[in-house]
């Protein structure tokens, strides 16, 4: 995991909200351990996310406070997301797969926004001498 620069979420709603389980796994990656700069897991990397949801906001709640987390402890989240509501009726028979409409198209643009921001400049470096968050931020210098 620390060697990848972004990864994508795909994100069900639990009441409106991030789902217990998710949360969970954000919480424990996130706490400190010895010898590690704090965040080390979440801090500077890039994320996408999707959601699909029976409703019709298609998780769209759950995004929000996902989001929220995630830019909380330093995560770059892309602005693009993509919502799939009425996800039963859009999904394909056994296969999978996205039914034909807009949807593949949307979900295909997170994925490729997330994949440029990722490999592309940071305006974020890492610091040899790690402030309060372990980063240096840009015109700080090292």
């Amino acid at each position: 995991f620390l060697a990848h620069d972004g990864f994508l979420i795909a994100a069900p709603e639990y009441n409106g909200s991030i789902t217990p389980l998710l949360r969970n796994v954000i919480d424990r990656a996130s706490r400190p351990m010895p010898d590690t700069p704090p965040l080390v897991w979440f801090r500077g990397k890039t994320v996408g996310l999707l959601s699909a949801s029976s409703g019709a906001l298609g998780g769209l709640c759950g995004l929000m406070h996902v989001r929220r987390t995630l830019a909380g402890i330093g995560v770059h989240v892309v602005p693009d997301q993509h919502a799939v509501p009425l996800a039963g009726a859009v999904f394909e028979g056994g296969g999978g797969g996205l039914a034909d409409g807009d949807q593949p198209a949307a979900v295909d643009g997170v994925v490729e926004r997330t994949v440029e921001t990722a490999s592309g400049p940071k305006t974020w470096e890492r610091s040899s001498r790690p402030g309060p968050h372990g980063f240096a931020g840009r015109g700080q210098g090292s």
